[in-house]
């Protein structure tokens, strides 16, 4: 074989090679251009679960608020004396401290839910981690005095539980409002918290006496 073939043969491999390889600058526009991929997918998946997450937390939110409002709604519709304050017929009924008094349903002697029911809210202390309730605010239902009865649902915005109004016609005008802080944080401590109100009312079913 010529020197002249061999030359030619050689020449046909090294333009083959340098057709079918990748230079170095080829190389590393290709890894950026994944890591911006991968960046980019990355951000979108995590805004996904924070929607998903963020969503979750709406839902159970208002699940408990509805709870809590059915069970109140229930309470209210067997009174047949509801006050804002401690009637005088209560003797001797003190608010625990700490606590403040909402809602005070007297009910026909021998309710099996109790014929003294008073809810309370109290003020979940900024950074406290116990007790397991979440704050700002905490909702209790107690049916004796000076005990702070059990908490019937937490979550609720600094003044979500206003003080009901109360109609001659025995209606009675409740609302919750709850917040959300997503993602949660240790300590109650939420600098942008999303709120959620449900309202209803109720009319009691029994007439409604003088406090």
């Amino acid at each position: 074989m010529s020197n002249e073939m061999n030359q030619q043969i050689f020449a046909k491999l090294k333009l083959q090679n340098h057709a079918t390889g990748f230079t170095l600058i080829e190389l590393l526009v290709s890894m950026v251009i994944t890591g911006i991929v991968i960046t980019l997918g990355s951000s979108a998946l995590v805004a996904i679960l924070n929607l998903n997450q963020k969503s979750e937390t709406e839902i159970d939110l208002r699940m408990e608020l509805n709870r809590a409002m059915d069970f109140i709604a229930d309470d209210v519709k067997e009174a047949n004396n509801i006050s804002t304050s401690v009637p005088p017929s209560w003797t001797s009924w003190t608010v625990p401290a700490n606590y403040t008094g909402v809602l005070f349903l007297t009910k026909p002697s021998g309710t099996p839910s109790g014929s003294q029911v008073a809810y309370y809210k109290r003020q979940k202390p900024l950074g406290a981690t116990t007790p397991e309730w979440r704050g700002p605010e905490i909702i209790y239902r107690a049916t004796l005095s000076n005990n702070g009865g059990d908490a019937l649902v937490d979550s609720i915005k600094t003044g979500g539980f206003p003080t009901p109004t109360v109609a001659a016609s025995r209606q009675v005008n409740l609302s919750l409002t709850g917040q959300i802080c997503t993602p949660p944080v240790p300590g109650n401590i939420c600098t942008n918290p999303q709120t959620l109100t449900v309202s209803t009312q109720v009319f009691a079913r029994a007439e409604i006496n003088s406090p």
